[in-house]
């Protein structure tokens, strides 16, 4: 069985998407809303399982703390 890691959505960008996915339902429609969280969702999960197949932006200096952020382009 393939390796899953644990992705960590910061309280910072659970706010966005939900500004973003508010934005969209009030502005556009809520079937707009509803495709744009689940396409949020999809990537999540692919990155748990494919981390390596999107680039890094970031990477922690703490070896005892070691972090990747990754950054996820349509």
């Amino acid at each position: 069985m393939a390796e899953t890691y644990r992705i960590i959505v910061t309280n910072v960008a659970k706010k966005d998407i939900n500004d973003i996915l508010d934005y969209l339902q009030e502005n556009v429609s809520y079937q707009e809303a509803f495709d744009t969280r689940q396409a949020i969702l999809s990537a999540i999960r692919k990155l748990e399982e494919m981390p390596d197949a999107r680039l890094p932006v970031k990477e922690s200096m703490k070896p005892d703390k070691p972090i990747t952020l990754r950054q996820i382009i349509g």
